[in-house]
């Protein structure tokens, strides 16, 4: 069997085991459907909407693991990590947090994530729960920005990066909003969201001549996370 194919069937067999409703599972355990009235509508509710939600992005997550796996050289492919207890954890909780996004984006998103974790270069990289927390906790304008402040990164040489000026090596928040159509005010916020995540540094904190909230510049988290989600295009 190739490596391909063994990855998509451990995807359809894991998916499958843990699409039994764990929600209303947890909450029946947990004795909400003894509440009169209101438990047992709570659960038939949930359990019908689970379920569907559940089903739904399974099936487009794995359509576009698919898509993006056929892209990659099977030589690239780890097959130590398919089959190791991190490959499983990494799934469920892939599968998990996937089945609650309402956000196709995002799912196309889970699945670039999780094809290149099993890539030999993406398999090494420690803590990839940490990249699949971000990819739950922000929205797809998040990562759009992040994405384009990656990719204009690159795009700076040397020098530029390593200067000590202020505005060296950092992308301003007008730059964002006429490259990518999204509100100034909505760039900002996502921004001091990132911030707080660390994945940007603003260049106005602590500078005289620069106002807080208008140059950022990738943080060094920022830029694992980034080129992360594109470590197939790379392959």
């Amino acid at each position: 069997m190739g490596a391909r194919e063994q990855l998509l069937n451990r995807v359809d067999y894991i998916s499958e085991s843990v699409s039994k409703s764990p929600i209303v599972k947890g909450l029946v355990d947990g004795g909400l459907s003894l509440i009169p009235f209101v438990g047992q509508a709570v659960v038939s509710t949930l359990d019908a909407r689970a379920f569907q939600l559940f089903e739904e992005n399974s099936r487009r997550f794995s359509e576009e693991v698919r898509e993006v796996i056929s892209v990659v050289d099977e030589g690239k492919v780890d097959k130590e990590f398919i089959a190791s207890p991190e490959f499983v954890s990494l799934l469920i909780d892939v599968l998990s947090r996937n089945a609650r996004s309402y956000e196709y984006e995002k799912v196309k998103l889970y699945a670039s994530l999780f094809v290149n974790s099993v890539t030999y270069e993406g398999s090494k990289v420690p803590y990839k729960e940490g990249f699949l927390r971000m990819i739950d906790e922000l929205s797809v304008d998040h990562i759009r920005i992040l994405s384009f402040v990656y990719e204009k990164t690159l795009t700076f040489t040397k020098e530029e990066l390593e200067s000590t000026s202020v505005f060296s090596g950092t992308i301003s928040v007008n730059h964002i909003v006429e490259a990518l159509g999204i509100r100034e005010s909505r760039v900002s916020a996502y921004m001091a969201h990132m911030l707080r995540f660390g994945l940007i540094h603003d260049y106005g904190v602590g500078a005289l001549d620069v106002k807080s909230g208008e140059y950022f510049r990738l943080a060094g988290y920022g830029y694992e996370f980034a080129a992360f989600l594109t470590v197939q295009m790379r392959l």
